[in-house]
């Protein structure tokens, strides 16, 4: 049979376990700052408090997602903004090349900065860039009329001497994408030049028509012979070209479409009948022909050749554009916002093949700027449209990241006063307990004595 004593020591050690034991989780808590260290804590807290962190965490990583999106289309905003302001200026150029004060070396005059500011248009265009993606180059684009061609390849071998006949038709065209372009042309002592144009007309390399005679020789003096005789579709030029010269590059290098050109140029008054082209990229199809009434012996080398602008997945700065997470939920409605490509080069804009010279020119480029004009307009207010739109969603992910968090820290975070409160209370019942412990244990003790006292009188 249990003595006093003995219930005393068992219920004190126990309690005492007890208390340590709440000593042990407050300490934990005070230490964590969080009420639920374990799952033993509170499991059912412990599952909520978790999913709530799942999504703090999504939220988190939505707001940067849209902060990147923002990021894009102010980048491309601001792009726009210069090109718009360049259209500007050219249409005031247009408006003065048809003013009817300007001759003919004036317009020529007017008609180089015009060129010029084309020129920045597309620089611009190619060089706007934000994670991998260029917003202002397009996704597509169309040259059905290159079918009538055969690619570089088709005609030349790698670094393999070919004789042909000039005239003032096409030879090849190299397609978009092609990289490490080289060719040398060795004139026979007839005067043929290289030259090099886009499917539109736009002419990047070669001699100037209305000065050079290896044009004349052949009929073509101004835009209109060269249009009814060369800018053909049976060329590989599309059904709408126009002669544009304003980039043209009659020696030297220079940076035009996204690509490095070098040209040695017409060295045949030089008494140097070998002519040089290269290109590190292209960026666009290109028509290569060697105008001329001779003939002539053309070498090529390529590091790789495109696959034309029909693909326009072999040059990635023409893929598709961002895709921006609008939502943490997998799912739901609207998952993503579309930022969509803007094309913004002179091509795109309408302004390819455009010119100052003569009026007609002039009056015709007016219209066309005020097309481009209108058209920046919209892009720009597109990408207004979609920034507005990811920060109306930033703003709510925000509140609604506070209301979470909110319920999250209700159930997961310590009360530091509870705690503390709860420390000072077990204490003082962990000292209590051991006092009592010790008090039974001296009550054994002295039993113990006064037994063995007895036995010995």
């Amino acid at each position: 049979m249990l003595t006093i004593d003995n219930r005393l020591q068992r219920l004190g050690a126990r309690q005492l376990s007890q208390q340590d034991s709440k000593t042990e989780r407050s300490l934990a808590r005070l230490a964590s700052g969080t009420r639920i260290n374990s799952a033993r804590d509170d499991s059912a807290g412990l599952q909520i408090a978790n999913r709530l962190t799942v999504n703090h965490n999504a939220q988190q990583q939505l707001m940067r997602n849209l902060q990147d999106g923002i990021s894009y289309s102010q980048t491309a905003e601001g792009a726009l903004s210069q090109i718009q302001q360049i259209t500007q200026r050219m249409r005031q150029l247009a408006l003065q090349a048809a003013n009817g004060v300007n001759n003919e070396v004036d317009r020529q005059a007017l008609n180089q900065e015009y060129g010029q500011l084309k020129q920045q248009i597309d620089g611009i265009a190619y060089g706007t860039e934000l994670f991998g993606s260029y917003p202002l180059l397009g996704s597509e684009t169309s040259d059905a009329n290159l079918k009538n061609l055969v690619t570089l390849d088709s005609v030349l071998q790698k670094n393999v001497k070919k004789t042909m006949e000039s005239g003032v038709k096409s030879i090849a065209y190299i397609p978009a994408g092609s990289k490490g372009i080289s060719i040398t042309l060795y004139d026979l002592g007839f005067d043929d030049d290289l030259q090099l144009f886009t499917p539109s007309g736009q002419q990047i390399v070669g001699t100037d028509i209305y000065s050079d005679p290896v044009w004349s020789s052949q009929g073509i003096t101004d835009a209109a012979t060269l249009k009814n005789q060369f800018l053909l579709p049976a060329n590989g030029y599309d059904d709408d070209a126009q002669y544009d010269a304003s980039t043209l590059l009659g020696a030297g290098s220079h940076s035009l479409l996204g690509m490095t050109i070098d040209y040695s140029g017409d060295q045949h008054d030089s008494g140097n009948l070998t002519e040089t082209l290269t290109l590190d990229y292209t960026t666009e199809d290109l028509i290569l022909s060697v105008v001329g009434t001779g003939s002539f012996d053309i070498t090529a080398d390529w590091q790789e050749l495109g696959t034309g602008s029909q693909s326009p997945a072999t040059d990635p700065r023409f893929g598709p554009g961002l895709q921006i997470t609008a939502t943490s939920v997998v799912n739901a409605t609207d998952n993503f916002i579309e930022l969509g490509k803007c094309p913004a080069r002179a091509e795109d804009l309408g302004l390819d093949g455009t010119a100052l010279d003569p009026v007609e020119q002039a009056m015709a480029a007016i219209s066309a700027l005020d097309g481009a004009i209108k058209s920046l307009g919209e892009k720009q207010a597109y990408h207004g449209a979609k920034i507005n739109a990811m920060e109306g969603i930033m703003r709510n992910t925000q509140i609604a990241q506070e209301n979470s968090d909110a319920a999250r820290m209700r159930i997961r975070d310590a009360d530091f006063a509870s705690e503390t409160a709860s420390l000072s209370y077990n204490n003082i019942l962990r000292q209590s307990t051991t006092a009592v412990l010790s008090q039974a244990n001296s009550s054994s003790q002295l039993a113990m004595q006064l037994l063995n006292d007895s036995k010995q009188e």
